[in-house]
């Protein structure tokens, strides 16, 4: 062992050590404190819901009692964003529609204010539509009659080519009309209507709220655990090469993981009744968009299994994939799949480019970690050893020939979409 190798070694035991004190003092004080608890969790947290939730925010008669607060601060970050946004200041009213239905589409969140209209589009996870800002954009020219009108993206990344065209798109920013926010600009908006907030359940539901939005959108780690990681990391010029280093040979790491699994299928493909999976030609180069599938023969339905990237924790996910005629959202088939899935797997979400129904691992009840940071490693820590990438290979083909099972129940399903491999 060289003793680059030997400090590498080193770090990870005192990472190590520091995590184990934490879990213990997260033990010790849980009662008081219940760190890993988080209210969301319990309720809905869907795009829907959480389009819900803002709604009734920004709503100045709804429920939460605080009037216009949460409204007038959202427009002064509107304002801020672009000057001829300021048309929307001092608004005394607000009619607020959710799921406004127009040709073509529904928009998020609707606000009607004294002077113009807003349109906010949501997108905490999904991925937009073919044409689907070009034509919000249209409605909200169509509909305003000359007034100020402006369409607001919620979203962790800019607008898709595909949904908007780029000319269009700058023209709207120019003029104030497009205005893209991020989440993080969402948590400062919230943390600073808290400050302001009367009524202590509605801070409850809003620090909730902040919380659910850091962990599950923006996907923050904790501060109190990445804290003592970090002084370990840089407590010498070692650890600081040997995090470096550490950090370069993460996607071998997870494609060394990901090959005990492919393994372990392969072993397992001549079993009765067991579907063989299809791994992408490019999983052992690439380290973006890599992952495994099985045909369901339901024309170009697939069951896949999915990481994002390899450099990244809390990016593999699996769902219902579709890259053919179904990618155009079907209107009867995407609903039948999202309803089916919903049965059997409540934590998943919906509607995402190629996606009807998918769900990241974290949520999944078969990898279910003690904490939330170990929650966020899976399936990683799981199949590390022979065992477990035994059983989440066996889950992967078995929940591949039930939901196949469940699809071909389906009079809609297999109606509008049997073809394929019978």
């Amino acid at each position: 062992m060289t003793p680059a190798h030997r400090n590498e070694y080193a770090l990870l035991q005192q990472v190590q050590v520091r995590q184990q004190a934490r879990r213990i003092a997260a033990q010790q004080f849980a009662r008081q404190l219940a760190p890993d608890f988080s209210l969301l969790e319990y309720l809905r947290r869907n795009e829907m819901a959480i389009s819900e939730y803002l709604a009734l925010l920004l709503d100045p008669a709804g429920s939460h009692g605080q009037g216009p607060l949460f409204l007038h601060r959202f427009l002064q970050v509107l304002s801020a964003e672009h000057p001829d946004a300021s048309w929307t200041l001092g608004s005394q009213r607000c009619r607020i529609q959710r799921e406004k239905s127009i040709d073509g589409g529904r928009m998020d969140i609707h606000l009607e204010l004294d002077r113009g209209c807003i349109c906010i589009e949501n997108k905490p996870w999904a991925a937009d539509q073919i044409g689907q800002l070009q034509n919000y954009a249209r409605h909200l020219e169509s509909a305003a009659l000359g007034r100020p009108w402006m369409l607001v993206y919620l979203c962790g990344a800019g607008p898709s080519s595909r949904s908007i065209d780029e000319k269009s798109l700058r023209a709207m920013e120019d003029r104030g009309r497009f205005i893209w926010l991020n989440w993080p600009g969402i948590v400062a908006w919230l943390e600073d209507c808290a400050l302001h907030i009367q009524a202590p359940t509605v801070r409850l539901f809003v620090d909730a709220l902040v919380q659910f939005i850091r962990q599950k959108i923006i996907r923050e780690p904790s501060m109190e655990n990445s804290q003592g990681i970090v002084d370990a990391m840089t407590a010498t010029q070692a650890n600081i090469a040997s995090s470096i280093r550490i950090a370069q040979a993460m996607p071998h790491m997870k494609r060394a993981l990901l090959r005990k699994i492919h393994e372990q299928m392969q072993m397992m493909a001549g079993a009765p009744g067991a579907l063989a999976a299809h791994w992408d030609e490019d999983w052992q180069t690439s380290e973006e968009w890599i992952g495994f599938e099985f045909d369901l023969g339901l024309r170009d339905l697939r069951l896949r299994y999915e990481t994002s990237d390899l450099t990244e924790a809390g990016t593999f996910y699996w769902g219902i994939y579709t890259n053919g005629e179904l990618a155009k959202r079907d209107t009867l088939v995407w609903p039948e799949i999202q309803r089916l899935m919903k049965l059997h797997y409540p934590n998943g979400q919906e509607d995402w480019i190629h996606w009807p129904w998918w769900q990241y691992l974290e949520h999944d009840l078969d990898y279910d970690g003690q904490e939330q940071e170990s929650r966020q490693m899976q399936p990683w820590i799981s199949i590390a050893d022979p065992a477990g990438a035994h059983a989440f290979a066996s889950t992967a083909m078995r929940r591949a020939a039930e939901v196949k099972e469940r699809l071909y129940a389906s009079a809609i399903v297999s109606t509008r979409c049997h073809g394929a491999a019978e």
